[in-house]
């Protein structure tokens, strides 16, 4: 079962591999998943922000 983490911070603060993907992530991104960083509970939230928000998602 998945690490469930409080918040974005939380998980970037605790896992090294989702931290090192945000930090990959362009500035402007990094800004966007941020706007949704409580409804980020896993990496796996993480990732899929990430990827819609390239996709040019809001």
């Amino acid at each position: 079962m998945a690490q469930e983490y409080t918040n974005l911070d939380d998980l970037l603060n605790r896992n090294p591999k989702a931290k090192d993907f945000f930090e990959s992530l362009p500035e402007d991104r990094q800004f966007n998943v941020r706007q949704y960083e409580n409804n980020i509970h896993y990496d796996l939230d993480l990732r899929r922000y990430a990827e819609h928000l390239l996709r040019g998602g809001y």
